[in-house]
């Protein structure tokens, strides 16, 4: 029996992190699939409806006076602000929900009894945390980008459509439309994926927090401490001592360089020292 029992345990597969990190990946999307689902096409339909039914209107100068022209820039500006105002409208709320709920990720399994499951698998604590810190943190903002440009793009031909026509939308410089849009949201992401470093590296233990706090615990100090006036008093305080320190340097800096200016001896006595502190 034993000898069975070793056979049946060497046969077991045993699971790489990717596949425990796709695993874990999926159980943030059967959690959360609802909420992100709803967040994700909300402002989308919400500018879909504004721009079938709501008031479109642009006014575009044109010195020119060329109807055709004015017609085409103003679907330029109305599609390029579709499309990147949802974008950037769609990342920062993706972030802002994204960095109210990282602080509590790490308590979530605690609090419903969840964790004794995971525990029992062989998953490493650390990467059990990064995998929701990566879905909140990168995947959802991406998707949101990814949806909100979507939503732009359709909420764009029915509001050029409304006003200039299906035919100006249709006759837009669309290469240009998109390589600016994949140049804002590759900035985009290159944001995120910082952001989620410093979310991540405190808490698997790649950074001492004690140095490098989490980003989340970040800004949420400096919310309250902007709620309760300690912000504006530090930063008044900040701004004071570089400003008193700008304006001594002033002080000394202005004289002392039409000194060196108007005299050639003050300028050779005073040339080395400037030599090292400018190395």
């Amino acid at each position: 029996m034993s000898r069975n029992a070793a056979t049946v345990a060497t046969t077991v597969p045993s699971f790489g992190w990717p596949d425990q990190l796709r695993g874990l990946l999926q159980r943030e999307w059967l959690q959360q699939r609802r909420g992100w689902t709803f967040f994700l096409l909300t402002p989308s339909l919400l500018v879909l409806l504004l721009a079938a039914f709501g008031q479109v209107q642009m006014d575009v100068h044109n010195d020119a006076g060329d109807p055709e022209l004015q017609v085409s820039s103003q679907a330029l500006l109305l599609t390029a602000g579709l499309i990147g105002g949802l974008m950037l409208a769609g990342l920062v709320l993706a972030l802002a929900l994204a960095l109210l709920q990282a602080s509590g990720l790490a308590r979530r399994d605690a609090q419903d009894r969840s964790i004794e499951f995971w525990r029992s698998l062989p998953v490493a604590d650390s990467l059990a945390l990064a995998a929701p810190l990566l879905a909140q943190l990168l995947l959802l903002p991406l998707a949101a980008l990814a949806v909100d440009a979507v939503g732009g793009l359709l909420a764009s031909a029915v509001a050029v459509g409304r006003t200039d026509g299906l035919v100006a939308w249709l006759s837009l410089p669309w290469g240009t439309l998109a390589l600016a849009a994949v140049a804002l949201g590759l900035r985009l992401a290159l944001g995120l994926v910082l952001a989620l470093l410093w979310e991540i590296a405190p808490r698997t233990g790649l950074a001492d927090a004690t140095f490098l706090p989490p980003l989340s615990e970040v800004l949420l100090a400096g919310w309250d401490l902007a709620r309760n006036g300690q912000l504006t008093e530090h930063v008044g305080a900040s701004l004071f001592r570089a400003l008193a320190g700008f304006l001594i340097a002033l002080a000394y800096a202005i004289p002392l360089g039409l000194a060196i200016g108007w005299w050639r001896r003050v300028a050779d006595g005073l040339n080395p020292l400037l030599e090292v502190l400018r190395s």
